[in-house]
């Protein structure tokens, strides 16, 4: 391979991603549409569904990693930052999730952080994000729903950030009652 079919390569896979944008969208769409026409039950198409965006998000990473090793910035080794600070990437999703919050139930619970702050790791920022966003839309919907039919007051939700030996721990607490067990 040479420089010329490398750079052209990368073009084309530019393009490829971008195109992908668009991908679980209409997946969802699509989704949707035909549930209107077929039972859900008769659709039946959740573990298409699952491999279909697990194979997406696993082809997307490969691809954007491609990318981003010919386009180097410090700090990062390709898509994946090697000291990726949690407590900045729960100070930047938190307050998304607060807004979320507040325009479905007109409140949100206080987060409170405790724990090791300095925690870092190697990992792709927007995946964490991704992650920390949805658990905490989770926690703060199961708080909201629990809470505000008998009071206005809403128990915070805690995270608590944890370094073992060769891992970290993210913990997240709400007092929303949690999975029924039926």
């Amino acid at each position: 391979v040479n420089i010329s079919q490398d750079q052209e390569f990368l073009s084309t896979l530019k393009d490829l991603v971008q195109e992908g944008v668009q991908v679980v969208p209409l997946l969802a769409r699509g989704t949707y549409e035909s549930s209107l026409k077929v039972s859900a039950k008769r659709l039946d198409c959740n573990k298409f569904l699952a491999d279909m965006v697990m194979s997406r998000i696993s082809r997307r990473v490969i691809a954007e990693q491609f990318i981003a090793l010919h386009t180097p910035r410090p700090g990062y080794v390709g898509v994946i930052c090697k000291e990726l600070s949690v407590l900045k990437v729960l100070e930047r999703v938190s307050p998304e999730v607060a807004n979320t919050c507040e325009r479905t139930y007109g409140v949100s619970p206080k987060i409170e952080i405790e724990g090791d702050m300095a925690i870092t790791c190697s990992y792709i920022p927007t995946h964490l994000e991704y992650i920390l966003f949805e658990l905490l839309k989770n926690a703060m919907r199961a708080v909201c729903e629990k809470h505000l039919m008998r009071t206005n007051t809403l128990p915070p939700i805690r995270v608590l950030l944890a370094r073992g030996p060769s891992d970290i721990s993210i913990r997240i607490s709400d007092q929303g009652g949690g999975v029924p067990k039926n």
